[in-house]
């Protein structure tokens, strides 16, 4: 649109036919008590989306980027909760939903280098749901944020990486009534990884 401004948009049609795992699987873990069944009625899963983003250079070394985005799917394929495993836990199997959706917003902002520091802000709001029942898609949290530093000293190859991601609860089963209660919901978290890298004769990264 302008040397600082640009705008995408795409449009595109997805199919996935269910795999082994999805079809014929049967695993039980002992220690965490849950098992998880393959479906062999399962239907390919096929989708449509839709993806307008904009990126804009507020001013040097400040980069913004929001995107978004809706996905129509047509039996989708999820792991439910059918009832409770020989070994006390949850018992899953994959099934089809024959109608839901996804859409949501995602927010990023991107600092350049600044005495060697880069940094990555971003939120995503998602929310997804079963189009005949309106039950929220399980598995998917509402909330996600993400935090990104780096440092590079330049004479030495030195590198640092601190990553970090939240999610907020998000439904885990449903027990059948068609509503998420607060017991049904896994917890929030947080999760942080560092790494360091050190550039050894100008070639190799250890």
């Amino acid at each position: 649109i302008t040397d600082n401004l640009r705008v995408r948009f795409s449009y595109g049609q997805g199919f996935r036919a269910p795999d082994f795992k999805n079809l014929y699987l049967d695993f039980t873990n002992v220690t965490a008590g849950y098992q998880v069944l393959g479906n062999p009625s399962l239907q390919p899963e096929s989708s449509h989306n839709y993806n307008l983003g904009a990126e804009y250079q507020v001013i040097d070394g400040l980069l913004g980027r929001i995107h978004v985005y809706r996905n129509d799917l047509h039996n989708l394929i999820e792991a439910e909760r059918i009832g409770q495993s020989a070994v006390g836990g949850s018992k899953f199997e994959y099934q089809n939903i024959s109608r839901a959706y996804t859409e949501g917003v995602d927010v990023e902002a991107v600092i350049g280098s600044m005495g060697g520091f880069t940094s990555t802000l971003g939120y995503a709001y998602l929310r997804g749901a079963d189009k005949e029942t309106g039950l929220p898609l399980l598995n998917r949290s509402t909330h996600n944020g993400t935090l990104k530093l780096a440092y590079l000293h330049a004479n030495s190859g030195f590198q640092i990486d601190l990553r970090g991601r939240y999610a907020s609860p998000w439904g885990f089963f449903d027990d059948g009534d068609k509503v998420l209660e607060p017991e049904e919901l896994a917890p929030s978290y947080w999760g942080w990884n560092v790494r360091t890298s050190k550039t050894l004769f100008k070639t190799v990264s250890a």
